[in-house]
């Protein structure tokens, strides 16, 4: 069994690592003394075990704590857009080596490397975030990158709710469609009775997205005759891995749709 303890600046934090831990381990391995913090491992040798166990906590409480720094000082951020980017850059900083090549270190593989090199029982925290975060300039380009993922998704949102101010425009057509997504064919749009609806039975057929909007949306044409249509209801036949490619039709019609798997699709389904 090893010891390893860890040293905290602030007694909040100390607090906030400590309750974090109870969730993780029996009470037996865990004691709280002043501002240090002690964990009883059962792998002596390796500090995998123990990177397992905390990198949640660090990723998460000081990847958070560094991004309000760098949106603040670097950035000039107000707090209420800091509390709206912060989640786009902590996502981020998990995978960075999936952002650019320049990050060649992940903070998971850098916490593995500090926790080898400091071979004290008694680890300092604040050296740690000292090291791996304030001293690791890489963190002002990842807060970049979220930044640029959060104005992204702005205009996403943007574009949704203008999407969605259209249903005020377009009378409802059918009550109830049927939508059909199969990755082994073109997404179809069907009535109550499965029959194909063509863009001649709608009476702004002619409607199309700009390109721009195409590009952005997934699944752009079945949304854009879904809003035509303006149903009440739209079931949604689909195979699990499909499911993330609905976000855009969910975000619009919201309440009114209702995902079915494929296999449950109660006409022939011809491919």
């Amino acid at each position: 069994m090893k010891e390893t303890s860890f040293l905290f600046r602030e007694l909040k934090e100390a607090k906030q690592f400590y309750f974090f831990l109870l969730g993780r381990l029996q009470t037996d391995q865990l004691t709280m003394s002043n501002q240090t913090i002690t964990i009883r491992t059962d792998s002596p040798d390796s500090p995998i075990e123990l990177v397992e166990l905390i990198y949640p906590f660090i990723l998460e409480h000081y990847g958070t704590k560094i991004s309000h720094f760098i949106l603040e000082k670097h950035f000039y951020f107000e707090k209420e857009e800091r509390d709206q980017i912060i989640p786009y850059i902590v996502t981020l900083s998990a995978t960075p080596k999936f952002v650019h090549s320049q990050f060649q270190y992940s903070l998971y593989e850098r916490l593995v490397q500090f926790l080898y090199e400091e071979s004290d029982e008694l680890i300092s925290v604040d050296k740690m975030y000292q090291q791996l975060f304030i001293q690791d300039h890489n963190w002002v380009e990842l807060v970049g990158f979220g930044i640029e993922e959060w104005k992204q998704e702005l205009i996403y949102q943007e574009k949704m709710y203008e999407l969605r101010s259209q249903l005020d425009i377009y009378a409802s057509v059918y009550d109830k469609v049927i939508v059909l997504l199969d990755h082994q064919q073109e997404p179809v749009v069907m009535d109550k009775q499965a029959r194909v609806i063509g863009d001649n039975s709608l009476l702004d057929g002619k409607y199309r997205f700009t390109q721009e909007t195409e590009d952005m949306l997934k699944h752009a044409e079945v949304l854009r005759k879904l809003l035509l249509i303006n149903p009440e209801k739209i079931i949604v036949y689909t195979t699990k891995n499909q499911t993330h490619n609905l976000y855009a039709i969910m975000n619009v019609f919201q309440e009114k749709v209702e995902i079915r798997s494929l296999e449950n699709f109660p006409f022939l389904h011809v491919k």
